[in-house]
């Protein structure tokens, strides 16, 4: 299934001018529901083992989550982009209102909840690059009906991204929403986790990486091309597009009407891989509402994804659609 040809905009939309707390003056093309974290990273040699303490080298906070990480992306790559989600009555949501804001994203859809704390995580680096982390739901589970219900920026989007790290329902409600005003759902599997057939019907683009690729479709590791192509022939089975990242291997996009699309990764020093996905799926929203078709909205998101991991994480906040088109023109 094709985006909706009535949601294609002109190929130069950039987003809009925002206000203090990001209120964007023109309607959102992308609206993203899900989490907000205040992510709070730590560096160091190695990352613990079960029971282990180990001394780090340095931390740093940033605003997060898949939804608040994704809407960001979006936004930096052009795409007028309003957030859909809660925040608790404190200092850490205070921050990632302003770190919405900074980047351009409208918050007017993001509510404060007075009696919960904001969602957060902490992320463990080691010297590769490669991270794990752990993370506290709060507000983001509190995303209810009437939340959603009440946005101008679902009810009028064009591209609706969703995530895993909101509760099942919210996602099931916000799709729901998001079809019947007419727009494209791009539901992102991670954290992953099984999910319904009344879910997956409402959905058209299923984005998954190599862990969650073998889990949805109870498959063999994912580890490359082939592989790759075998997981979404499955889960072709019960939604109509599907994307697997394969990290520095780059992706394949596969639709139930045409030849899987293999797209080999770039060759780039790695500075961190947190926040890869999210800048993929950002990325592909962005070029999607511009009027790029699905292979070249999935190149563009590719070049994106490794434009970002090349790039330190105190750097990201100055990247633009510059870094990402250099790849792509090489």
């Amino acid at each position: 299934m094709q985006p909706r040809e009535d949601h294609a905009v002109g190929a130069d939309e950039t987003s809009g001018t925002s206000k203090m707390m990001g209120n964007l003056h023109g309607a959102a093309s992308v609206a993203v529901v899900g989490s907000l974290h205040y992510d709070i990273l730590v560096t160091g040699a190695d990352r613990p083992r079960r029971g282990e303490t180990l001394v780090g080298e340095a931390w740093a906070w940033k605003g997060g989550g898949k939804g608040g990480n994704q809407a960001v992306e979006a936004a930096r790559h052009g795409a007028a982009t309003a957030f859909v989600g809660a925040v608790g009555d404190d200092d850490l949501g205070k921050a990632l209102l302003v770190h919405l804001a900074k980047a351009q994203v409208d918050t007017t859809d993001v509510h404060c909840l007075t009696d919960c704390g904001s969602g957060m995580s902490v992320a463990l680096f080691d010297s590769s690059g490669d991270y794990g982390a752990v993370i506290v739901p709060g507000a983001n589970w509190r995303i209810t009906s009437a939340i959603l219900e009440e946005s101008n920026a679902l009810a009028n989007c064009r591209v609706l991204l969703l995530q895993n790290e909101v509760r099942p329902e919210t996602n099931l409600a916000a799709a729901a929403i998001a079809r019947n005003a007419g727009a494209t759902v791009v539901l992102n599997a991670a954290p992953a986790r099984m999910m319904t057939d009344e879910l997956l019907g409402l959905v058209d683009f299923l984005v998954v990486n190599e862990i969650e690729a073998k889990m949805l479709a109870e498959c063999p590791p994912v580890s490359g091309f082939e592989a790759a192509e075998a997981a979404a022939a499955t889960l072709l089975r019960r939604v109509p597009q599907v994307m697997v990242t394969l990290g520095r291997n780059g992706l394949v996009l596969a639709s139930s009407d045409r030849a899987p699309l293999r797209i080999p990764g770039y060759s780039v020093a790695v500075e961190s891989t947190h926040g890869a996905g999210d800048a993929v799926i950002g990325a592909f929203a962005a070029r999607l509402v511009a009027g790029a078709s699905l292979q070249e909205a999935a190149h563009y998101a590719n070049a994106a994804a490794a434009a970002l991991v090349a790039t330190p994480e105190d750097a990201r906040a100055h990247l633009s659609r510059k870094a990402t088109l250099s790849l792509l023109n090489k």
